[in-house]
């Protein structure tokens, strides 16, 4: 399940302006590190961190291009495989229409496999 406190933190975080709240993290609670790859920050009480450049963005049609650049994340999001596991870790998906974050974990099909009936 989902941290609620980090979820109203990184909310916080994406619709306050920097102009207005002199120090956005220290409001949020959350800390951050520079990256070494993006000039963007990396929050450190969060278990995981995609670090992109931009490529193209098309303004007309909210349509942005990116190139992964580095994945950090942290060890106590890892199962005994060394793989992320869902068990440890849910991602959030934010529903644009319904303005709501979903959290993401539950296992509802096997990749690869499940299509295999249908040939």
């Amino acid at each position: 399940m989902a941290d609620v406190e980090n979820v109203v933190a990184c909310d916080f975080l994406g619709i306050t302006p920097g102009e207005k709240v002199k120090d956005k993290f220290e409001k949020s609670g959350f800390h951050a590190t520079k990256s070494e790859f993006v000039d963007a920050p990396i929050i450190d009480e969060l278990p995981f961190a995609v670090e992109c450049k931009v490529k193209s963005y098309d303004e007309a049609n909210w349509r942005l291009i990116g190139e992964i650049v580095n994945v950090s994340l942290d060890e106590e999001i890892l199962g005994d495989d060394g793989k992320v596991s869902f068990d440890k870790f849910h991602p959030l998906a934010f529903d644009w229409m319904s303005k709501i974050y979903l959290s993401i974990g539950e296992k509802v099909g096997n990749a690869y496999r499940d299509g295999r009936q249908l040939k």
